[in-house]
């Protein structure tokens, strides 16, 4: 290097040029600016050089420059450790020293220009391209009080994404974080506070987004952080003291009494529990049934609805708050200066339009409406109001289903069919009765539309308006899913047809959460799966193969078309309740494991109470112990439970009283092992009910027979209860405590059982009975049966006799005989007896190979006990095989019952219990009468026929049916206990076939009635739905050989039944029966 040479520079550009140009750009900026590629500029940069000056003049022009008296710049912090050499390959440590440096810009960048702490604990992290760009996004989130994420890396610590737009990969990741757009941050700025982020979702991503466990919580608005942060320190402050918390908590003996007591979801839940009850008791006295309609009459579903019940319901005696905002929550009293987080249970419509909802805490609703008015509870009013609105339904509707204490579902199809062709024939439906007023209001609202389901709605909103001074909306609609998606277009204070042209552009422009049964998840998935949760473009973008292949074949198929309108749920007007229970998570603050013992203890009492009140013993108990999530922090609400990490386990194990109850309860909550002071709520239920010997005996005498003893009695081995289950020890028991609920055992009577006999037990107030004119028919639903190994052999005992027998045969096919078959038969009740017994030795050669497989896996009786028990219960009048099916347990409490006075008659000798061979007589009997029809049809003449004389013998001297299914009394005629009594739909053909002669018998020498005629038909019409074609052919076939030689008027009605049955056929199925 020359002496005159400049020196070597370390910048990578050593032309001072360059370097004074920098420089008095440097100088140029009075403020942070984002940085922008300079464009060139001829006037700073000649086309030509200027010639270079002197080294020395050089260096005096960068000193004039620069600023004389500005401090040097502050690079201490170059002495740290993220500034230091690293080694090569060690990129744990270079990205740990980058995100330190990109701190050290933060904080530089926040301290430069701070504007305001609008954006104050919010961590956002910006994802792709946005607009503005990136830069200035991170700008404005640091001058304002937030932070920025330069990676997602550690998704904790993130309380917002800000993106432009999302493929769909990531709409599935981010689908539990709040994902806005840009314009977010540019509101939150300039209000000054974070702005309501769900105003600002990505398209697609409005599935109402929350925070996982895995997340902590984001930094509240201000308003709501005013609302939080002073109960919080309240809750502190009062739950410091030890007085305090020991009287106002779960610590307290007292705390449960005046938790149910005010309690609303208590009460909630207990009334609609009444109401089922209720309208079951009432199904079942009246017999009310869906109706079986026409073709040419439309099914017609309404969904009855309050508008704001609590509320509605409040203001009856406070006229003066008519037309003001008004909330029904706990806290009544003037707005103070700690806002309270009472939870509104309702608000009316006119809060509703400034922003109030249920469910949000009192204080943040007061500042959504000022001149928010607040009432208290009433309880009893709601109920007694709840009552009225359910004997109005009740007194209408076809078919009720309870959906809660202000919501029903009706089947109003034959109401509105009688009163439509009543009005268009300017006649009376119903001139006098109940329903008179309603016809009324219907006809005068009729004359002004043209749609007969608008009026009726109409008629029924103003019979509620009259008797409960509360005002409903009714949506009507041709099923469950258009019925209440037309509700939401009826309210308020209104009703709504949704007709079969609407139902797909409405559902069209809904969100898929709309549609009912589809949540929150379902929702997400969607929007991960298509990108879209709007139902029409669903529609659009797919098929119903493509929902299948997401779905599954039953779940896809059912949201296709529940997306076109069509719903195949049926209204369910009985409801058996399955258990009993309570959960509390309210006021939960121990301190000691004995205030947890004694917490505990009191909701086992609760429980122990219920079940005794219904009349139930159960046999499975489930516990839920809720523990605080000590990252979150404390609840919201005050003395809330607040976001809890959940503990389960059951136990089977039988549970006749309080004490068997608590020990088991107990076990299970310390074998979850939580600290008293983690616990947040308790809840337990017991289930998989036995009935007890005292219901049993109620419902036993509230079912007596009638004094003309019509009526129809089930099969033998039909048990009208559940199952005695054996109950193990209590060590043995509460060591198989499992932190999952064990299978559940079957039924012992499923719904579709024919009806209970008149002596048989039958089920407790709680359980709804079927009614007797149209009781459900068995499913074709194949039953799947479990190995051997895992049958209990008293529970199989117990099972109906089909489904038992259903059951013996799939597990003797499963099994390869050993022996060669025997001859010998076996009745029916001995087999139930045999399999309900401990097991005995046979011999391998009384039984056939089926048999034998059989019996091989169950037990045998001893005899001699069993058939004094027997003795016993046929010396009271009782039927053996009823009594007989019974568990024994039930059985030893019924015999120590006192004698009743009077006996009941013994069974008559002509209708001895069906046996294997009487079985097979009738099925003789059907041939002969089969043939007889065949050669009367080729004209033989009856005097010279055998086979047509014995075919014609009468009834008394052929083969009777089975006493349990009918008795036919030769001294009157059937008609008395003819309709809805005797004939079943879900008996057996051999038994429809015995009651169709006996019907046959009583009056062939005159026309047949045309009720008993409409009752055949509609029997016939259940089994065509329920795809029972063998029995509607076994019936109709033998209705006509029974019609051969009767008066001309029986071939006549059968002839009509033979056409309707035809064409439901050719309907439904698109084909007809043969023959």
């Amino acid at each position: 290097m020359g002496a005159g040479s400049t020196p070597s520079s370390s910048f990578p550009c050593s032309d001072e040029d360059v370097l004074l140009e920098a420089l008095r750009g440097v100088e140029g900026e009075s403020e942070f600016a984002v940085y922008e590629d300079p464009a060139p500029n001829p006037a700073r940069r000649p086309a030509t050089p200027p010639p270079r000056a002197p080294l020395t003049e050089r260096r005096d022009l960068m000193e004039a420059v620069s600023p004389p008296a500005s401090p040097s710049p502050d690079t201490s912090y170059l002495a740290g450790k993220a500034y230091q050499a690293l080694s090569f390959g060690d990129w744990g440590a270079y990205m740990r020293h980058k995100r330190a440096k990109l701190r050290v810009q933060d904080a530089e960048l926040a301290a430069s220009a701070p504007a305001s702490r609008a954006l104050a604990g919010c961590v956002l992290y910006v994802n792709g391209r946005t607009d503005p760009p990136y830069a200035e996004l991170r700008r404005l989130v640091l001058a304002h009080g937030g932070q920025c994420l330069p990676y997602l890396d550690r998704k904790r610590d993130c309380t917002h994404i800000v993106a432009s737009t999302l493929p769909p990969k990531k709409r599935a990741e981010f689908r539990h974080y709040r994902v806005v757009r840009p314009a977010w941050v540019l509101e939150s700025c300039r209000l000054g506070r974070p702005a309501d982020w769900t105003q600002f979702r990505i398209d697609g991503m409005d599935q109402g987004a929350t925070l996982t466990a895995h997340w902590a919580p984001a930094a509240p608005a201000a308003d709501e952080a005013e609302d939080l942060a002073a109960p919080h320190a309240r809750a502190a402050r009062l739950l410091a003291s030890e007085a305090w918390r020991a009287s106002h908590t779960a610590a307290s003996p007292h705390f449960l009494r005046g938790y149910y007591e005010h309690s609303r979801l208590h009460h909630l839940s207990t009334w609609k529990a009444n109401l089922q009850e209720l309208v079951a008791h009432a199904s079942s006295e009246t017999g009310a049934c869906a109706p079986l309609l026409p073709a040419s009459v439309p099914r017609t579903l309404m969904h009855v609805d309050f508008d704001s019940f609590f509320v509605s319901v409040g203001l009856r005696d406070r006229p003066a708050l008519r037309g003001q905002p008004v909330a029904v929550c706990h806290a009544t009293g003037p707005p103070s200066a700690v806002p309270s987080t009472a939870e509104i249970a309702s608000c009316n419509y006119v809060a509703r339009a400034q922003g109030v909802r249920n469910g949000m805490s009192l204080g943040h609703a007061r500042r959504c409406c000022g001149a928010l008015q607040t009432i208290p509870y009433t309880m009893e009013a709601y109920y007694t109001t709840s009552l009225q609105f359910y004997a109005i339904l009740l007194g209408l509707a076809d078919v009720l289903q309870v959906v809660s204490v202000d919501e029903a579902l009706i089947d109003v199809s034959a109401l509105l069919h009688r009163l439509e062709t009543a009005w268009a024939d300017d006649t009376r439906a119903h001139p006098t009765g109940a329903l008179h007023e309603l016809e009324t209001h219907f006809r005068a609202r009729r004359a002004g539309t043209d749609v007969p389901a608008a009026a009726l709605a109409e008629a029924i909103r103003t019979l509620i308006r009259t008797a409960t001074q509360c005002e409903a909306s009714i949506g009507v609609g041709a099923n469950v899913l258009q019925a209440r998606l037309a509700t939401r277009r009826a309210k308020p204070s209104g009703s709504f047809v949704l007709q079969g042209p609407d139902v797909l552009p409405l559902l069209r422009a809904l969100d898929v959460g709309d549609v009912w049964g589809v949540g929150a998840r379902l929702q997400a998935r969607f929007a991960a799966w298509l990108g879209t949760t709007n139902v029409g473009a669903i529609l659009d973008t797919s098929s119903e193969q493509a929902f299948v292949q997401q779905w599954g074949p039953k779940h896809g198929a059912r949201l296709w078309a529940q997306f076109h309108g069509r719903d195949t749920d049926q209204l369910r007007g009985t409801h058996e309740r399955q258990s009993v229970g309570t959960h509390v998570t309210w006021g939960v603050r121990l301190s000691s494991e004995a205030e947890l013992r004694t917490f505990v203890d009191g909701l086992c009492d609760e429980v122990a109470q219920r079940q005794a009140r219904l009349g139930v013993v159960g046999t499975h108990v489930s516990v839920q112990v809720l523990q605080r999530d000590a990252s979150r922090g404390e609840a919201p609400k005050f003395l809330g439970h607040g976001p809890c990490i959940a503990h389960n386990r059951s136990v089977r194990h039988r549970i006749p009283d309080a004490a068997t109850l608590r020990r088991c309860v107990w076990t299970m909550v310390q074998a979850i092992g939580l600290a008293p002071v983690d616990v947040r709520g308790i809840s337990m239920s017991v289930s998989k009910w036995e009935r007890t010997g005292s219901t049993l005996e109620a419902w036993w005498a509230r079912r007596a027979p009638a004094a003309d003893g019509g009526g129809a009695r089930p099969e033998p081995g039909a048990a009208p209860d559940a199952p005695v289950l054996p109950a193990p020890d209590d060590a043995s028991a509460l060591r198989n405590a499992e932190p999952h609920d064990a299978p559940a055992v079957p039924r012992a009577v499923p719904d579709d059982a024919p009806a209970a006999p008149d002596d048989a037990p039958a089920a407790p107030d709680d359980a709804p009975a079927a009614p007797h004119d149209a009781p459900a028919l068995p499913s074709a639903t194949p039953v799947q049966v479990p190995p051997a190994s895992q049958l209990d052999p008293q529970v199989l005992a117990h099972l109906p006799t089909p489904m038992r027998a259903q059951i013996e045969a799939v597990l003797a096919e499963r099994r390869t005989p050993a022996l060669p078959s025997s001859p010998a038969p076996t009745t029916p009740s001995k087999r139930r007896r045999s399999s309900a017994s401990p097991r005995t030795p046979r011999r391998a050669s009384s039984t056939s190979p089926g048999r034998q497989a059989r019996l091989s896996a169950y037990f045998s009786p001893t005899r001699r006990a069993q058939s004094d028990t027997l003795r016993a219960a046929q010396a009271r009048g009782w039927d053996v095989d009823v009594f007989s099916a019974l568990p024994p347990a039930l059985q030893a409490d019924l015999l120590q019952e006192p004698a009743p006075r009077e006996p009941r008659p013994a069974r008559r000798a002509s209708a001895p219990a069906r046996t294997a061979a009487a079985a097979r007589r009738l099925a003789a009997e059907s041939a002969v009468q089969h043939e007889a029809h065949i050669r009367r049809a080729a004209g033989a003449y009856a005097a010279d026929d055998a086979v047509q004389c014995a075919a014609a013998r009468p009834a008394e001297e052929g083969v009777q049916p089975r006493a349990s299914l009918v008795e036919v009394d030769a001294r009157h005629p059937l008609y008395a206990s003819w309709p809805g009594a005797s004939l079943s739909p879900a008996a057996p053909l051999d038994a429809l076939r015995a009651q169709l002669r006996a019907w046959h018998g009583a009056c062939a020498h005159a026309a047949p009635r045309a009720g008993d005629v409409a009752l055949v038909q509609r029997l016939l019409d259940v089994c065509v739905q329920a795809q029972a074609l063998d029995k509607v052919q076994g019936v109709l076939g033998w209705w006509r050989a029974l019609c051969a030689d009767a008066h001309p008027a029986w071939r006549a009605a059968w002839a009509r039944v033979h056409a309707h049955v035809q064409a439901h056929m050719s309907a439904q199925y698109g084909a007809t029966l043969a023959g």
